[in-house]
């Protein structure tokens, strides 16, 4: 009789579609960064993207305070001549705080136009300025979302998370901007964490 080229142990070492799958996701990074470019040929049509508002109040508040510094500065000059000299350092100071504030709205109003965040059924996004960082869902825990940090430093609105020795900022809100409809968003991320906490059935519970 003619034996089979096939043996038992290679047939025992053939994976399960189950297992083979179970594999396939495993292998998935947990942090995965795009270029804006990769990320915008790429995007999923079930992905739900949520830019971010900007105060506009506020930044208008910013340039009023700032044109009052300005004006208030090239007053002292004006009374002053800078004479003496050391009048010139006020000047200087009210001068040099109302460029920051300039600043300040200038590089928030432009974060607001080009940053994101956003999900589908497996990954969040973090969508910034230059890059995209990509998350899996299965890895995130409260703990690794940053949603047990106290904060002391002030920095309130942000979530570090820290996931497989890598560390991802995500900002939720600050008093320049906050994510549109920041409840939905808040919403899906808690459930994605509750679902990967909730404890899995046994196998012999699942065929039962």
């Amino acid at each position: 009789m003619r034996k089979s080229g096939v043996s038992p142990a290679t047939l025992g070492s053939r994976p399960h579609p189950e297992a083979k799958a179970t594999l396939e996701v495993e292998d998935v990074p947990a942090i995965t960064t795009f270029s804006r470019r990769e990320f915008d040929e790429s995007k999923s049509p079930e992905l739900t993207l949520f830019k971010y508002t900007p105060n506009s109040r506020g930044f208008i508040f910013l340039q009023l305070c700032a044109a009052l510094l300005f004006i208030i500065a090239f007053t002292v000059y004006l009374i002053t001549r800078f004479e003496p000299l050391y009048w010139m350092l006020p000047s200087l100071g009210l001068a040099g705080s109302g460029i920051y504030l300039i600043y300040l709205a200038l590089y928030w109003s432009w974060f607001a136009r080009r940053s994101g965040v956003g999900f589908d059924k497996s990954y969040l996004y973090i969508v910034r300025t230059n890059s995209v960082d990509r998350v899996a869902w299965r890895h995130l825990s409260a703990e690794a979302a940053g949603f047990t940090e106290t904060h002391d430093n002030g920095d309130h609105g942000t979530l570090n998370m820290a996931i497989e020795g890598k560390k991802v900022q995500l900002k939720l809100f600050n008093p320049f901007v906050w994510v549109d409809d920041f409840p939905t968003f808040l919403v899906e991320m808690l459930s994605q964490i509750k679902s990967n906490e909730s404890p899995k059935p046994s196998t012999e519970e699942a065929e039962s």
